[in-house]
């Protein structure tokens, strides 16, 4: 009866401990994700650089150059790791709220590397609604721990008012660094907007429902 208890009791704290220790990804609790498909952008650690940037509610790849044996010591409220399916040098990262964290890939040799993952806030609504009522202003929209900051230039004064207006039904509060300016300058800085803009497909696949 004593063994009995024992047994148990040894089960539970190993069970405890491997939770606290981090993710195996060769454990059947581990959700695997599915096949790279193509659908979700792969970030190369060994090409790419160990920094990464992914949208809330998007998703990225993560590809290593070894087989991925555990994932320790990242922010589980900042993002949620799970094992690809058929890759085990792969690992998917969804991004759950703004904010950073920093991941611990030890592989099949024992080897660590460290991947730093920065979530940003999904401003595109509100940055699209301005770009529909303000067409000739240049205003860069970024979440802040919640605030949203307001960056550019705008081709009257008065829009100045109305756009932190507009935003703060977005947002609790809101961060004005936007300036007046002629329209050579707003068009200049519209067209690095658009060319930042084109590189958002490379933050990640939105999976906002997933779940739900």
């Amino acid at each position: 009866m004593h063994a009995t208890k024992l047994k148990s009791l040894l089960v539970t704290a190993v069970l405890t401990l491997a939770v606290t220790a981090g993710v195996l990804l060769d454990s059947e609790q581990l959700t695997a994700a599915p096949q790279n498909g193509g659908t979700s952008p792969v970030h190369n650690l060994q090409t790419d650089g160990g920094d990464v940037e992914v949208f809330v509610k998007f998703t990225k790849i993560l590809q290593h150059s070894a087989r991925i044996k555990k994932v320790l010591d990242f922010d589980a409220d900042v993002v949620r790791i799970d094992a690809v399916q058929g890759h085990p040098d792969q690992i998917t990262v969804y991004a759950l709220k703004a904010g950073i964290t920093t991941v611990t890939l030890i592989d099949e040799f024992d080897n660590s590397r460290q991947v730093e993952i920065l979530v940003r806030g999904d401003v595109r609504h509100l940055q699209s609604f301005l770009k529909r009522h303000f067409p000739d202003d240049a205003v860069e929209v970024e979440e802040i721990n919640g605030s949203v900051l307001l960056a550019g230039w705008v081709t009257q004064p008065e829009h100045i008012n109305q756009i932190v207006s507009i935003a703060e039904t977005f947002y609790p509060e809101v961060l004005n660094q936007m300036r007046i300016g002629g329209v050579q300058q707003v068009m200049l800085k519209a067209t690095v907007m658009e060319v930042n803009r084109s590189k958002i497909r490379q933050f990640g696949m939105n999976f906002g429902l997933i779940g739900n």
